[in-house]
């Protein structure tokens, strides 16, 4: 791979962000994390196993 073959790859334009539904704790908007929804402000805003 050359640098003129770097300069010619065009990423696609992704739509925005999607909320989810509310979160049932707290009531903020979710969002779709590898196709489930989950709330950042109740996760603690992590979502990786629990590595503790």
């Amino acid at each position: 791979m050359t640098m003129n073959d770097e300069e010619e790859i065009e990423l696609p334009i992704l739509p925005p962000a999607i909320p989810g539904p509310d979160c049932p704790f707290c009531g903020e908007p979710t969002v779709n994390i590898d196709g489930d929804f989950i709330c950042l402000d109740c996760n603690g805003a992590s979502y990786g196993p629990e590595t503790g």
